[in-house]
């Protein structure tokens, strides 16, 4: 019973580090666009195709999470 439960929480700690990982990238490309979006000087249209981007990214990352349940 103890090897069961140590190889579920093997398991358990592998799907935690996959799922981290395949996060980190687009959360980390998504605040760089935010972030350059906010910088002053930036045009309408720079603004707007941040914007757009961000939103894509959102659903990349909400479809992910729906294929991951």
């Amino acid at each position: 019973m103890l090897a069961r439960l140590g190889a579920a929480f093997e398991r358990e700690r592998t799907f935690v580090a996959d799922a981290s990982h395949e996060l980190r990238t687009p959360l980390t490309v998504l605040k760089a666009e935010l972030e350059l979006a906010l910088r002053s000087g930036r045009s309408e249209a720079e603004l707007r195709d941040a914007l757009r981007s961000a939103a894509e990214r959102r659903t990349g990352l909400s479809q992910l999470a729906e294929d991951s349940s």
